[in-house]
């Protein structure tokens, strides 16, 4: 989170998902099951299955033993498709290039689709904003009130053409986290 006019900058953002587990189908003592995925700034990500840490692999194979999972990590189009004809719910995590050509995809790929869109800070300044048919979007989540203002006021008719709208904070308050000591590290210059 950049920060804004009102609040600070973080250096961590932090979802958690919570399942229902009073059937017991998941082998674990909780009726509740917390899946979490913290990243910091750094681009370090940390992953956490009720508050105890764990690998993304981990996440992946305990949501297994719940729900059919596919994990599609491929740039190739056919994988991409192939993962999207297979789902119900498909989570675009950027308004990018990406999501640009899967609104417009020739054979409407997204139809009977649920289609999730995150729309973060530099996209609402990018090109393919104008280019993404937001039709084809269900839900439609910015990570603040500035940056959905801004997307308005560049597409007037997007309350419109989406049907949900949703402001999810790219951010947690850091004081209710516990900082790890770490030994100074490199300064780098990002140009």
């Amino acid at each position: 989170f950049q920060g804004s006019d009102t609040r600070k900058p973080l250096n961590v953002a932090e979802v958690t998902l919570v399942l229902d587990n009073m059937d017991q189908r998941v082998p674990l003592d909780y009726d509740e099951v917390s899946v979490t995925r913290r990243v910091y700034r750094s681009g370090e990500s940390e992953f956490y299955i009720n508050k105890q840490s764990c690998r993304l692999k981990d996440i992946v194979d305990f949501l297994k033993t719940r729900y059919e999972v596919r994990v599609c990590y491929s740039t190739n189009v056919q994988d991409i498709d192939s993962a999207i004809m297979w789902s119900d719910i498909v989570w675009l995590e950027w308004a990018n290039e990406l999501t640009m050509e899967l609104t417009n995809h020739p054979k409407n790929i997204l139809k009977d689709k649920h289609v999730i869109c995150r729309l973060h800070r530099y996209e609402v300044f990018s090109d393919n904003l104008l280019k993404i048919k937001w039709e084809a979007i269900n839900d439609l989540i910015f990570v603040a009130d500035h940056i959905k203002k801004t997307a308005i006021g560049r597409i007037p008719g997007l309350p419109q053409q989406v049907q949900n709208i949703h402001i999810v904070p790219n951010g947690v308050n850091l004081d209710k986290l516990k900082s790890k000591q770490r030994d100074k590290g490199w300064n780098i210059a990002y140009l």
